[in-house]
């Protein structure tokens, strides 16, 4: 029989790691249950069931997270009480139990009509933070229903070794497949700072995520051997006897710069030519500022507010965010630690924001937009940020600003709160710098203007890429197009680069090319001396700055600004790479 060709297929990376093994086709069960009436008399035994076995998932969740404490530590542990308080959410039982007693039906179909309408809700926020509990909220429907027999159990038993591939796979399942002495996994949703990356990173389990688009390809491949290169976001279906080699080879030697690196991550990052780059963090929860100390980053390039709006009845008190925000300044001293302010957009977060629907909520009312209308809201959030400046090292960053009208107007709000902390005799450091998320083109344009205003620059590359291009990169059918190396996104970051250099104003990029691999060598050959990235990027980001050379990538930056085609800035970067980082990163 004639041996099946080698597939190679791409998707992003989630988790570092190399692993080897069959195909595993893991089928995420579809819930198909019926409305069952229930007697009158059979309601508050129907009732009663229904909480009992909340009690009971609650207990399982305890002992599972115990488990993931003991193996990955207290912090990532902590990503398993999100799917605790929704099973403890007072709202979720009052609308199942008044269900129960108005329709009669059995618990388990209005349990999962109701979790389905969430998590369908919840999946259609752009926020990743906030469509990252949609998945939370199918981990619980799914654990739940298996526990009231509304679900069989699947078989899922596999070979030790085993790539496992499942169209939604939740950090619990993740943990299952882990201790069942699976290898990697593939899926197709997830993003790079997930809850699932967060735990497969800790575990040490190599992954990737295909964008909706990798199961449909495996799902007829089952039992094929693959190679899952975790580093990179590539899958090897059918590899020949030399790929098979080749990879044999990297992942004993994957495994060998573990222990190695993990002792090189507190190294300053500098390249070979003696420039230090400020590697500092992007967080958006109040449980993660001990990261800035533990990786020893340079501060806090990006702190991201409105996530303090996630599960609140209201606006943060101005004393609520006093305080959080010195927290943040105690873990960043003596570096500094940016704060955006609420970047809130088309969705409602909390109970007493209600914005207006909008067809095209990125591009529409949020941000800056509506710190400018909602002005008591902007300002209770500037007093809370003076009044816990008293380090002197914490600054504000105002996003999704567009034109220079906006950013004097903000800072005309600012000393208006100033003005009313005097007033009340509240103390406060009234020195503090401002400055502006560039992520929308026509900020990048007028650079040369902002610049002379603003304390410092904060690029978005993300929303800068999309808005350059007019690419949403969460659209599968575009999602090729969005491409942060095109030249018209490259000769943007220059602009903003230069005008900044020229007014002597710090600038940074805080989107995922300053973690990316392929760009970082090319932003600091740019002449970016900045980077803020997530935490679990530190590590590598730091390698590949420590490991390059400053003149190597001054020339390469020329290389790239030299060409006219954007496949052959790719090209450029990808070789570099395997030139320069053909020995492996450890992380």
């Amino acid at each position: 029989m004639k041996k099946a060709d080698e597939i190679i297929l791409e998707g992003i990376s989630l988790s570092k790691g190399i692993a080897i093994g069959p195909l595993f086709v893991y089928d995420s069960q579809k819930v198909s249950l019926k409305p069952i009436k229930i007697s009158f008399e059979a309601i508050e035994s129907e009732i009663s069931n229904f909480k009992t076995v909340l009690k009971q998932v609650r207990k399982e969740l305890q002992i599972i997270k115990k488990n993931v404490q003991e193996k990955v530590g207290e912090q990532k542990a902590q990503i398993l009480d999100v799917q605790m308080m929704i099973l403890r959410d007072p709202e979720l039982h009052s609308k199942v139990e008044d269900k129960v007693r108005l329709q009669r039906i059995k618990w388990d179909f209005i349990f999962s009509e109701i979790m389905t309408e969430y998590h369908d809700s919840l999946l259609g926020i752009k926020d990743s933070v906030l469509r990252e509990r949609a998945f939370d909220v199918h981990d619980v429907k799914m654990r739940v229903l298996k526990r009231s027999s509304s679900l069989i159990p699947k078989d899922t038993k596999f070979r030790d070794g085993a790539i496992v591939v499942a169209e939604i796979l939740t950090p619990t399942e993740l943990i299952d497949v882990s201790k069942a002495k699976a290898s990697g996994f593939v899926t197709d949703f997830g993003g790079v700072n997930s809850h699932l990356a967060i735990i497969a990173n800790a575990l040490g389990f190599g992954g990737i995520s295909g964008s909706g688009k990798l199961y449909s390809k495996l799902a007829n491949l089952a039992n094929s051997m693959a190679i899952l290169d975790g580093r990179v976001g590539k899958l090897i279906v059918n590899p020949t006897l030399e790929s098979l080699k080749n990879y044999q080879a990297e992942k004993i030697k994957f495994k060998r710069t573990q222990t190695l690196f993990t002792n090189q991550r507190l190294e300053e990052a500098s390249t070979e030519g003696g420039i230090s780059i400020n590697l500092s963090l992007n967080l958006s929860l109040e449980t993660d500022f001990h990261l800035a100390k533990k990786f020893n980053a340079q501060g806090v390039g990006l702190f991201r507010t409105e996530h303090l709006l996630l599960d609140k009845a209201d606006y943060p008190t101005e004393k609520t965010q006093t305080e959080i925000y010195k927290k943040l300044a105690k873990h960043c001293f003596p570096y500094s630690a940016r704060i955006r302010t609420f970047d809130i957009g088309g969705e409602k977060l909390v109970g007493n924001f209600n914005l207006p629907t909008q067809i095209n909520p990125s591009l529409g009312w949020r941000g800056i937009r509506i710190s400018l209308e909602e002005i008591e809201v902007f300002k209770t959030q500037i007093k809370a940020i003076l009044r816990a400046n008293t380090s002197g090292n914490l600054e504000i960053l105002l996003p999704m600003v567009s034109k220079i009208s906006e950013f004097r107007k903000a800072k005309e709000l600012i000393e208006e709160a100033k003005e009313e902390l005097l007033q009340k005799n509240k103390k406060f450091n009234p020195e503090i710098k401002v400055g502006v998320m560039i992520e929308i083109p026509s900020a990048a344009l007028t650079a040369d203007i902002f610049a002379k205003e603003a304390d410092f620059f904060s690029i978005g590359t993300n929303d800068l890429t999309q808005y350059t291009l007019a690419v949403d990169r969460s659209n599968n059918l575009v999602s090729d197009i969005y491409t942060p190396t095109h030249l018209a996104v490259l000769r943007i970051l220059k602009l903003v680069l230069d005008s900044a250099k020229k007014e002597k104003i710090s600038v940074n990029i805080c989107g995922e090319m300053a973690g990316n691999i392929l760009t970082i060598p090319l932003l600091i050959g740019m002449g970016f001396e900045g980077l803020s990235v997530s935490p679990s990027s530190i590590p590598t980001v730091r390698e590949v700055i420590n490991k390059t050379d400053l003149n190597l990538l001054k020339q390469l930056s020329a290389e790239v600004f030299e060409t006219t085609e954007n496949e052959q800035v790719r090209k450029i970067l990808t070789d570099f790479k395997e030139e320069h980082f053909k020995e492996g990163l450890g992380d």
